[in-house]
């Protein structure tokens, strides 16, 4: 499979939860944000993203306003401490 058709199919998974998210919290502008910022080249996936932020009641200014207020703020998303990251992908436990 092609891996930018899987990533697009899984980005529009989560514009459509997006869309029906009635409570917007740091994690769901977080990951508005950083769609909007993959796709700022993809005129037909930009107009989706922006159609989420217009439903939110922002810009895309304050959109980025307030993302850069949350990183700034110490926010890390909770998925990361399930996940983990890649930066540690090849280590062993051993060498932690």
């Amino acid at each position: 499979m092609n891996l930018e058709f899987a990533r697009r199919s899984r980005d529009i998974e989560i514009l459509n939860h997006l869309r029906h998210t009635k409570e917007v919290q740091a994690y769901e502008k977080t990951m508005l944000a950083s769609l909007m910022m993959r796709y700022a080249h993809d005129e037909g996936m930009l107009s989706v993203v922006l159609e989420v932020v217009k439903a939110w009641g922002l810009s895309p200014q304050l959109l980025f306003t307030q993302t850069r207020q949350i990183w700034q703020n110490g926010y890390r998303p909770s998925d990361l401490e399930i996940a983990g990251s890649a930066w540690d992908a090849n280590t062993t436990e051993e060498t932690k």
